[in-house]
């Protein structure tokens, strides 16, 4: 996994700093927006995952050859989610947050011959978790149970990292470092203003006792791009 991401990356790089030097049209600049994050649906009656909203900048390019472009990004971005387990006298809340730099990597296709106005785009993104905290609060009102309780923490990359335990049950955190997926979604162009909206797909699961969850994420982002 480490090799496959280092690899696109390095990939991405080399072919923006490449494209870059041979074409004029070529622009950069910095990139603020939000996000709504949340894993796919549990097929568990007793789990209901719901998501979250969070903000993400960084920086974008594109690379313009006509109606086609090339658009490397990088992201610092928060994801997360809350997830709700239980039913009847006993149910337990937690919020998950989560913080990656992502770099995706989308080719666009234009309306327009210059690029402006509408796009659509799609493309690969590879993300590395820097960490993030969680917040969890315990409502159990069972025969003998405990009442309510509240922990909070650090979420930290790694296989097997676990939060502190309730009773006698260890609850794992989503802690997988590296994440891949894909994205896909609409844009516009006007002057030097880029807006965008898409929706992104996780291809990894979120953590080694969650096989089935993975990222899911809608975003909607404004950047102001420069023409060196």
């Amino acid at each position: 996994m480490r090799l496959n991401t280092t690899y696109l990356l390095t990939g991405t790089l080399l072919v923006a700093a490449s494209v870059a030097q041979a074409q004029s049209a070529f622009s950069i600049g910095p990139l603020a927006g939000l996000t709504v994050a949340g894993t796919n649906p549990s097929t568990s009656p007793d789990v209901t995952i719901t998501y979250r909203t969070g903000f993400e900048a960084g920086v974008q390019s594109v690379v313009q050859f006509g109606q086609i472009a090339i658009q490397p990004s990088f992201r610092f971005s928060q994801k997360g989610l809350y997830h709700h387990y239980g039913s009847g006298k006993y149910n337990r809340d937690t919020d998950f947050r989560l913080n990656y730099l992502t770099l995706p990597l989308n080719l666009a296709y234009s309306l327009r011959s210059n690029g402006q106005g509408l796009h659509v785009f799609a493309g690969p993104y590879a993300a590395m978790l820097l960490g993030g905290t969680y917040q969890q609060k315990i409502h159990d009102l069972t025969p003998g149970g405990s009442g309510d309780q509240y922990y909070e923490g650090d979420i930290k990359p790694g296989e097997e990292y676990r939060v502190p335990p309730v009773g006698t049950t260890y609850y794992p955190l989503l802690c997988h470092r590296f994440d891949l997926g894909v994205q896909t979604g609409l844009g516009y162009r006007f002057g030097k203003l880029l807006a965008q909206a898409s929706f992104g797909f996780g291809l990894r699961d979120l953590g080694p006792e969650m096989p089935s969850a993975h990222n899911r994420m809608a975003q909607a982002s404004l950047s102001y791009l420069f023409t060196p």
